[in-house]
């Protein structure tokens, strides 16, 4: 298995549902999961092996040298840009000069060996130069999927899926890719980037592909032209969060968001909801846990509006914190323009704290008891919250509906059907 995020180094959903995944996973199979950093002794039944712990020339010597690598079909134009999802890339910043018509991955023979990058070393997993991250991790993890025995390859998200390709080629072994995310939740259905490219060219070649709804699925199918048949829908299970209530430190009502200030979670128009809802109740806090881009322009909007008194930037929170806001608020927002799947929706419904969320989100197949409204749709949004807020009887309702939603999910119910694909895709390669 490959992956890009894991606890204690997190970023957003991604490494909470592969983190969730890997260990339910476990008792079923024998799990080798790759990542750029670990800490190997918090797991006890999965393999960890964190790149940034690895003696690169011990390894460059021990394994048969990787000749250059083509993926076969790809035509990339490389043009700097800023990979708005996670990080802005700084105007000085170029990508290396590629082979033409193809993306091209230099593999250094044994003697070669490339230095270990800062990057190895760094908390974020992101940054300016994530394009050479990326190949960093792809060839390094190539050269320990040397060293490995193994039956069947599974990437997490588009970050992974170049070391995917490679290890299948080298391998023979059958490929999942699992796209918890795609580039056009990120930056939108007319971007074509280096992300865009890569995730087409994964989900063409790759031997089966996982999403985690049926909403990206269809995404899946219609942007990227991939036939339904080849695309398995693995939902998140629900995660290990106590059902409680807690007062908030002040006597207002509290309205959170939680997610990346990008884009793709539309911070802007939670602020526009909180503005209409402070039209019409006093009683009212917002708290926006997350980093991104947008914070400077939410920052601008706040203090224009000059209701910074009511609106609180929390930046990232850790998983303890983030279950404490939740378990505070009386309703969680979730306004995003298009959400693969929506994890934070589920955390804060195992925690029985009221959600409205995006239509536009995956989350919604598996919680028919949350409130809905159009991405960008101020007035729904506010409509639906106001209603939550206003009406104890109605918390309780969606509440207890919720509950009852999350309590068919499950990480264990998840995993072995994910390990009846691999076996099969074992024994009929």
């Amino acid at each position: 298995m490959l992956g890009w995020e894991y606890p204690p180094f997190l970023n957003g959903g991604l490494g909470v549902a592969s983190s969730e995944l890997a260990r339910a996973l476990a008792p079923f199979a024998q799990l080798s999961l790759i990542l750029p950093k670990s800490k190997p002794k918090e797991e006890k039944q999965i393999e960890l092996i964190g790149l940034s712990d690895l003696n690169l020339p011990k390894l460059w010597k021990e394994t048969d040298p990787i000749s250059a690598f083509h993926l076969k079909e790809a035509k990339v134009a490389w043009v700097e840009v800023a990979l708005s999802g996670y990080e802005v890339l700084p105007q000085s910043v170029s990508p290396p000069t590629p082979h033409p018509g193809s993306l091209w991955i230099e593999h250094p023979q044994p003697r070669n060996v490339p230095p270990v990058r800062k990057y190895l070393k760094e908390p974020s997993l992101y940054g300016h130069d994530l394009y050479q991250r990326i190949l960093d991790y792809t060839r390094i993890s190539a050269r320990k999927a040397q060293q490995m025995d193994f039956e069947v390859i599974h990437a997490h998200d588009w970050m992974t899926f170049l070391a995917g390709l490679l290890i299948r080629e080298q391998s023979g072994k059958p490929l999942f890719v699992h796209a918890h995310s795609l580039s056009h939740d990120r930056t939108g259905p007319d971007i074509r980037d280096w992300a865009y490219q890569v995730e087409a060219h994964a989900f063409k070649e790759a031997d089966y592909i996982v999403t985690v709804s049926e909403y990206s699925a269809n995404i899946l199918s219609q942007t990227y032209d991939i036939p339904l048949e080849k695309i398995q829908v693995l939902y998140h299970g629900s995660p290990s969060l106590e059902a409680q209530r807690l007062a908030p430190p002040f006597p207002e009502q509290l309205v959170s968001f939680v997610g990346r200030f990008t884009r793709q979670k539309d911070p802007l128009t939670f602020i526009d909801v909180g503005l209409k809802l402070l039209e019409k109740y006093d009683r009212l806090r917002f708290i926006m846990a997350g980093k991104g881009d947008l914070r400077p322009q939410m920052i601008e909007k706040i203090n224009r509006a000059r209701v910074g008194d009511r609106f609180h930037l929390a930046g990232f929170l850790g998983q303890k914190d983030l279950e404490k806001l939740l378990q505070m608020s009386t309703v969680v927002v979730m306004p995003s323009a298009s959400e693969p799947f929506g994890l934070v929706a589920i955390e804060a419904a195992q925690t029985g704290t009221p959600v409205v969320i995006s239509t536009h989100s995956g989350a919604r197949e598996v919680l028919p008891h949350a409130l809905t409204a159009a991405p960008g749709n101020v007035e729904d949004f506010a409509e639906k919250v106001g209603a939550l807020l206003s009406y104890p009887a109605l918390r309780t309702e969606i509440s207890q509906g919720l509950q009852e939603d999350v309590s068919k999910l499950s990480w264990e119910a998840s995993a072995l059907d994910l390990v009846k694909r691999w076996r099969e895709a074992s024994l009929h390669p």
